[in-house]
């Protein structure tokens, strides 16, 4: 059975002070279950139970989601750690942070290859928030490992178990080694998530709460009219799909074919 999350209202309901980097998704996780796989890369704050921290060199956004770090309109975070040493020169003009992420020095940002160049003012895109096509198989391994560390946090909500390096459940392994969720085959605006009066649908951007006919205390988080669902129950604007399957039964817009 799907681990219920207790979720932290003062942080989503609080406004985030600009330029802050805050780690903190708002959701618990346990040990057993870990973190939700939709909050991207995540460690828990404590050893059994505890909240789902962003992985060093993330933030969470207003919805709870772990990306990377802004500077302006792109990110100065690299895929380098400096746990065990400093970080590649291979980088650029980089440096070493409290967290053991290695940061572009002000004024650079990370190209696709990880490396800093000047700022152009390309967006930061987190590939492990962007779904796939629905595999014919499913990779859980990634390749990685943890024998002596966590699980490197541009593999996306990957879990170490035995020292080695697993996408948690609703996310599979591209060839790069990340752990990605995927449109299903059957496009959906139904997702997993249990909500309530108390516990709504905030880090499910783009869903609201449907509540059975008669039952007016718990329901489920449905995409709105519009939009689909992913493996890991995010929404994103449908691709000129047309969805009738939910409970308002409204069919999607065919314009729509960006993602968010």
């Amino acid at each position: 059975r799907e681990f219920c999350l207790a979720m932290r209202f003062t942080l989503l309901l609080s406004p985030a002070i600009a330029g802050e980097c805050n780690t903190d998704t708002g959701v618990v996780g346990n040990a057993r279950d870990g973190c939700p796989a939709a909050l991207g890369p995540t460690l828990l704050d404590l050893p059994i139970q505890g909240a789902c921290k962003c992985k060093p060199g993330l933030c969470a956004d207003d919805w709870g989601v772990c990306q990377p770090r802004k500077l302006g309109k792109c990110s100065d975070v690299t895929n380098g750690t400096c746990y065990l040493q400093a970080c590649s020169t291979v980088r650029g003009n980089v440096s070493c942070d409290a967290n053991h992420a290695c940061l572009c020095a002000p004024g650079l940002c990370v190209d696709s290859a990880g490396v800093c160049q000047p700022h152009k003012g390309e967006p930061a895109v987190a590939p492990w928030a962007d779904p796939t096509s629905e595999p014919e198989t499913c990779e859980r391994q990634t390749g990685g490992t943890c024998f002596n560390q966590q699980c490197y946090r541009g593999r996306g909500a990957a879990r170490c178990v035995v020292g080695l390096c697993w996408c948690q459940t609703g996310t599979c392994a591209d060839e790069d080694g990340v752990c990605r969720p995927f449109f299903p085959k059957v496009p959906t605006r139904k997702t997993s998530k249990i909500c309530s009066d108390l516990d709504p649908c905030f880090t499910y951007s783009s869903a609201v709460c449907v509540f059975p006919p008669g039952v007016g205390w718990f329901g489920t988080c449905e995409c709105k009219p519009g939009y689909i669902a992913d493996s890991v129950d995010v929404c994103h604007p449908a691709p000129g799909v047309p969805v009738a399957d939910g409970v308002h039964g409204e069919p999607a817009p065919a314009a729509l074919a960006a993602r968010a």
